[in-house]
């Protein structure tokens, strides 16, 4: 308990750090965006978040082209991510990817896209189009859908007389 009580939760750039991003801009580019996205999030979503966006995208980026230096990801190099996401590092299939691609999602279309309108001198070099596409989240929605189907049969079967 004392362990507990003494040390500090994990700061935002130490659990970004611990994936070792070589591009110094991106990485504080992602510091802010996941400092803005913590307000009010407990440590699990927080690392979560960091995972998603740092080791299952930009550390990925990072090993397709070393000397990426922007947002702006070529065809070439967003395939290559989506065929590396869809397998974990044992060789297993990933189950799900789906948190991958919507944290990278809303940093390009939610947070890049507010910043440009509020502060464009500032952020204006990083927008660029969002490697994730609608087509790309269509089974995210089919998925959802069914999920909420099963939980109303169940509903539905609970307050039956």
């Amino acid at each position: 308990m004392r362990d507990a009580r003494i040390r500090r939760p994990p700061v935002v750039d130490d659990l970004v750090d611990r994936h070792q991003l070589r591009n110094r801009e991106i990485r504080d580019l992602l510091v802010d965006h996941i400092r803005r996205r913590a307000v009010g999030v407990d440590h699990g979503t927080l690392d979560n978040l960091v995972r998603n966006l740092v080791r299952y995208f930009w550390k990925i980026v990072e090993e397709i082209k070393p000397d990426q230096a922007d947002l702006g990801l070529s065809e070439e190099i967003v395939q290559t991510l989506k065929e590396r996401l869809l397998v974990r590092q044992d060789g297993k299939p990933r189950q799900r990817i789906d948190g991958p691609f919507l944290a990278v999602r809303a940093f390009y279309l939610d947070d890049l896209q507010t910043w440009f309108a509020a502060e464009p001198e500032r952020s204006g070099r990083w927008v660029a189009p969002c490697p994730i596409r609608d087509a790309d989240l269509r089974w995210f929605h089919i998925r959802r859908r069914r999920l909420q189907e099963r939980c109303a049969v169940r509903w539905k079967g609970s307050t039956s007389p």
